[in-house]
């Protein structure tokens, strides 16, 4: 079964690729394919974008407040504009027709505009096998990486599909009262996390999944995306009891950033970021700003191993700038780092992963070496 996972409005590449890397890394009867998957930049483009950005930091203030957005917000976030489950899922018939996809091909949009029923899905009621997912908001319910709820949904979608072939039939089979089952209507949107956390389905489901004689490995599938998601929701309960980090890994040869206990989740930093990420795991004792000078050899090394040999001079120029004490640069990659582990892993968490310390003191990452594995 071919399954298109697209996206309208201003999802971000982030929470899209990481949706589609996460369904598709277990095997399954699937065939996931995403429209425009994210390019990384290229290392000779980040370093030129560096040297001809603000020299304020003019960008620290942003971080900062999007860092320490909170719940609190969330009647300001919730005024977004809700529009028709028509319009939500044009842009999935339109695909359809662009790459004249089969009537059994599923296409599901990812979208952060609200819909007037305010559901977290939608489907088309003429029975297409056209699908939303609702991206926004989802922090108000989750605390921590958004793939996880997105993916939830996704795979439920393929689920029901299959289940129920017709919207009668399904919205007749919806729970009114939540059981921690995939069918919970969840009219209080805060007993999503029910679902989730248990990631079961009850005896009733389980007979009309028998009784449809779904395929194995489509069952499966399911109850293995079902049983990770459920994984990493313990892992971060119990971290809130343990205070003990997972491990970081190291991987390829461009030194991809992942965490293998979170569904192999990866840290979507940029060469630079990363550049300047693995000289502070070389140094978990520390650096101070004011010394960064002394690592610009070891720092070139490492960018070196992520570039390409016409790059050469423009590296030089980049390395320049972040080993000037008196330079924002430096402190703009540690900001943008310490943002994209926040951002889903959750400030608490996060602190043992990003690289933190005072103004003029000592940054560090507070992890320990055995916490982190190189893999090529």
């Amino acid at each position: 079964m071919n399954v298109y996972l697209i996206r309208n409005g201003k999802v971000e590449d982030d929470l899209y690729t990481g949706v589609y890397e996460f369904i598709k890394q277990t095997p399954s009867i699937y065939q996931f394919y995403i429209e425009d998957l994210a390019i990384e930049i290229d290392l000779k483009d980040e370093i030129r974008k560096l040297l001809n950005s603000d020299k304020k930091f003019h960008e620290s203030v942003k971080f900062q407040s999007e860092m320490l957005y909170s719940i609190s917000d969330y009647n300001k976030r919730s005024e977004i504009e809700q529009y028709s489950w028509e319009d939500l899922l044009s842009p999935c018939e339109k695909f359809r027709k662009k790459k004249n996809l089969s009537d059994n091909d599923v296409v599901i949009v990812l979208t952060d505009k609200g819909n007037h029923e305010n559901w977290f899905t939608g489907f088309d009621k003429k029975g297409k096998r056209n699908y939303f997912v609702h991206t926004e908001l989802w922090d108000y319910y989750f605390d921590g990486d958004l793939r996880y709820p997105i993916a939830y949904q996704v795979v439920t979608i393929l689920l029901k599909q299959s289940l129920f072939p017709s919207t009668h039939e399904l919205l007749n089979s919806f729970h009114d009262e939540s059981r921690g089952c995939f069918m919970d209507f969840c009219k209080n949107k805060e007993e999503i996390m029910l679902k989730m956390r248990t990631a079961d389905i009850c005896t009733s489901c389980q007979a009309k999944i028998e009784k449809a004689h779904l395929p194995y490995l489509q069952i499966k599938y399911t109850f293995d995306i079902f049983e990770s998601i459920r994984k990493q929701m313990l892992l971060k309960e119990r971290y809130r009891i343990t205070k003990l980090p997972g491990t970081i890994l190291i991987k390829g040869r461009l030194k991809h950033v992942f965490i293998p206990e979170l569904g192999m989740l990866k840290i979507n930093l940029t060469p630079l970021e990363r550049s300047v990420y693995l000289l502070f795991l070389n140094h978990l004792e520390g650096i101070r700003m004011s010394n960064i000078s002394k690592f610009k050899e070891e720092l070139s090394e490492i960018v070196m191993q992520l570039s390409k040999y016409d790059q050469l001079p423009t590296i030089h120029a980049g390395i320049d700038s972040l080993c000037q004490p008196e330079s924002n640069s430096l402190s703009e990659k540690l900001a943008r780092i310490r943002y994209k582990f926040n951002k889903v892993l959750g400030e608490d968490m996060a602190n043992h992963y990003a690289i933190n310390g005072p103004n003029g003191g000592l940054k560090k990452i507070g992890l320990l070496k055995e916490n982190i594995s190189f893999e090529d």
